[in-house]
Protein backbone atom coordinates (compact mmCIF):
# COMPACT_ATOMS: atom_id res chain seq x y z
CA UNK A 1 0.00 0.00 0.00
CA UNK A 2 1.65 3.59 -0.96
CA UNK A 3 0.41 5.92 1.86
CA UNK A 4 0.77 9.62 0.91
CA UNK A 5 2.53 11.51 3.10
CA UNK A 6 3.50 16.01 2.88
CA UNK A 7 6.60 16.62 3.93
CA UNK A 8 5.62 20.35 5.88
CA UNK A 9 9.66 21.19 6.03
CA UNK A 10 10.13 21.11 2.42
CA UNK A 11 10.91 23.83 0.06
CA UNK A 12 7.28 23.41 -1.88
CA UNK A 13 5.71 23.00 1.09
CA UNK A 14 6.57 26.66 2.40
CA UNK A 15 6.26 28.25 -1.18
CA UNK A 16 2.77 26.64 -1.55
CA UNK A 17 1.96 27.92 1.86
CA UNK A 18 3.55 31.50 0.31
CA UNK A 19 1.23 31.52 -2.33
CA UNK A 20 -2.02 30.22 -0.56
CA UNK A 21 -1.37 33.45 1.70
CA UNK A 22 -0.94 35.52 -1.34
CA UNK A 23 -4.05 34.10 -3.39
CA UNK A 24 -6.23 34.66 -0.41
CA UNK A 25 -5.32 37.86 0.13
CA UNK A 26 -6.01 38.66 -3.96
CA UNK A 27 -9.46 37.43 -4.13
CA UNK A 28 -9.88 39.73 -0.55
CA UNK A 29 -8.94 42.57 -2.01
CA UNK A 30 -11.08 42.08 -5.52
CA UNK A 31 -13.98 41.03 -3.55
CA UNK A 32 -13.66 44.17 -1.37
CA UNK A 33 -13.32 46.10 -4.39
CA UNK A 34 -16.09 44.80 -6.71
CA UNK A 35 -18.76 44.54 -3.40
CA UNK A 36 -18.27 47.90 -2.79
CA UNK A 37 -18.57 49.34 -6.35
CA UNK A 38 -21.91 50.48 -5.50
CA UNK A 39 -21.20 52.11 -2.20
CA UNK A 40 -17.84 53.92 -3.79
CA UNK A 41 -19.67 54.99 -6.76
CA UNK A 42 -23.05 56.54 -5.81
CA UNK A 43 -25.04 58.05 -8.62
CA UNK A 44 -26.69 61.56 -8.08
CA UNK A 45 -30.03 62.78 -8.59
CA UNK A 46 -29.45 66.40 -9.54
CA UNK A 47 -26.88 68.51 -10.66
CA UNK A 48 -26.40 70.28 -7.37
CA UNK A 49 -25.76 66.93 -6.12
CA UNK A 50 -23.11 65.58 -8.32
CA UNK A 51 -20.78 68.10 -6.76
CA UNK A 52 -21.28 67.29 -3.64
CA UNK A 53 -21.31 63.47 -4.48
CA UNK A 54 -17.50 64.39 -5.73
CA UNK A 55 -15.78 64.83 -2.50
CA UNK A 56 -17.70 61.61 -1.11
CA UNK A 57 -16.33 59.29 -4.43
CA UNK A 58 -13.23 60.44 -3.43
CA UNK A 59 -12.99 59.73 0.15
CA UNK A 60 -15.04 56.32 0.11
CA UNK A 61 -12.46 55.10 -2.34
CA UNK A 62 -9.92 56.38 -0.34
CA UNK A 63 -10.71 54.37 2.46
CA UNK A 64 -11.31 51.03 0.15
CA UNK A 65 -7.87 51.46 -1.12
CA UNK A 66 -6.43 51.79 2.44
CA UNK A 67 -8.19 49.06 3.69
CA UNK A 68 -6.67 46.90 0.65
CA UNK A 69 -3.16 48.04 1.25
CA UNK A 70 -3.81 47.02 4.87
CA UNK A 71 -4.98 43.04 3.74
CA UNK A 72 -1.92 43.28 1.57
CA UNK A 73 0.54 44.35 4.14
CA UNK A 74 -0.84 41.96 6.20
CA UNK A 75 -0.91 39.11 3.59
CA UNK A 76 2.86 39.92 3.27
CA UNK A 77 3.55 39.84 6.93
CA UNK A 78 1.67 36.39 6.95
CA UNK A 79 3.49 35.12 3.76
CA UNK A 80 6.76 36.24 5.40
CA UNK A 81 6.73 34.79 8.47
CA UNK A 82 5.15 31.76 7.12
CA UNK A 83 8.22 30.56 4.94
CA UNK A 84 9.97 28.59 7.07
CA UNK A 85 11.37 25.48 4.75
CA UNK A 86 14.22 23.22 5.84
CA UNK A 87 17.15 23.39 3.49
CA UNK A 88 17.88 20.58 0.83
CA UNK A 89 20.40 18.25 2.47
CA UNK A 90 22.95 18.39 -0.08
CA UNK A 91 23.08 22.23 1.03
CA UNK A 92 23.20 21.75 4.55
CA UNK A 93 25.85 19.22 4.11
CA UNK A 94 27.93 20.93 2.24
CA UNK A 95 27.58 23.90 4.43
CA UNK A 96 28.13 22.14 7.79
CA UNK A 97 32.08 21.06 6.65
CA UNK A 98 31.98 18.48 9.19
CA UNK A 99 31.59 15.70 6.38
CA UNK A 100 35.09 14.45 4.46
CA UNK A 101 35.40 14.40 0.99
CA UNK A 102 34.71 11.13 0.84
CA UNK A 103 32.91 10.00 3.14
CA UNK A 104 29.06 9.52 3.41
CA UNK A 105 26.69 10.86 5.84
CA UNK A 106 24.64 7.84 5.92
CA UNK A 107 24.89 4.42 7.67
CA UNK A 108 23.51 1.53 5.74
CA UNK A 109 22.17 -1.52 8.17
CA UNK A 110 22.45 -5.03 6.53
CA UNK A 111 19.78 -7.33 7.29
CA UNK A 112 21.16 -10.58 8.87
CA UNK A 113 20.90 -12.40 5.85
CA UNK A 114 22.22 -10.42 2.77
CA UNK A 115 23.14 -13.31 0.43
CA UNK A 116 20.67 -12.58 -2.35
CA UNK A 117 20.60 -8.65 -2.14
CA UNK A 118 22.44 -6.69 -3.88
CA UNK A 119 23.32 -2.86 -3.13
CA UNK A 120 22.76 -0.09 -5.87
CA UNK A 121 23.15 3.79 -5.54
CA UNK A 122 23.64 6.24 -8.32
CA UNK A 123 26.05 9.17 -8.17
CA UNK A 124 26.06 11.76 -10.59
CA UNK A 125 29.21 12.89 -10.50
CA UNK A 126 28.69 15.85 -7.86
CA UNK A 127 29.55 13.43 -4.64
CA UNK A 128 25.77 13.44 -3.49
CA UNK A 129 23.97 9.89 -2.73
CA UNK A 130 20.62 10.12 -4.99
CA UNK A 131 19.18 6.79 -4.38
CA UNK A 132 19.88 3.96 -1.88
CA UNK A 133 18.03 1.02 -1.76
CA UNK A 134 18.55 -2.99 -1.61
CA UNK A 135 17.34 -5.17 -4.81
CA UNK A 136 16.84 -9.24 -4.19
CA UNK A 137 18.69 -10.49 -6.53
CA UNK A 138 16.53 -13.67 -6.85
CA UNK A 139 13.30 -11.09 -8.42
Amino acid sequence: MIMLSVDTTSQSYAVGRVVGVSLAAAVAIVLVWRLTTAWRNPSPSSAAEAAALRGVRAKRRALIVAVMVLIAAAAAVKATTSYHPEPPAAQTQADSGSIGAGASPHTITLPDSFAGFRLHYDRDGDENLHALFMVNSTD
